[in-house]
């Protein structure tokens, strides 16, 4: 249970990185207007979707804890194969998204 914390906390601590990325005046990027109207637009998406993926991750993590420990009661050892596909298709989608914004920044 303690590494799904940890995930999520981590997942959590990277979304509130990109909310407080909104709030900083002194960034200097030297963007034009149009590729920093991209950065604002997909900064906040990001960022929540991160916050709803650690909140996922949180809730399967305690489901599976107590899943599990039912099961090894029972002498029944489950593999985690659901909940870890989710997870990596979350993460996967959000990679895709930062990537496509560094792309975009990247190629101007």
């Amino acid at each position: 249970m303690l590494s799904w914390i940890r995930a999520a906390a981590q997942l959590l601590f990277i979304g509130i990185g990109f909310f407080q990325y909104l709030k900083l005046d002194n960034v200097q990027l030297d963007l034009t207007s149009s590729e920093e109207d991209l950065v604002m637009r997909l900064v906040r998406p990001v960022g929540a979707l991160c916050i709803m993926i650690a909140a996922v991750v949180l809730v399967f993590g305690v489901v599976r804890h107590y899943r599990v420990q039912l099961y090894l009661s029972r002498n029944w050892f489950p593999a985690a194969k659901f909940t870890i596909g989710l997870l990596l298709v979350g993460c996967l989608v959000m990679g895709i998204i930062v990537a496509t914004l560094e792309v975009k920044l990247m190629t101007r």
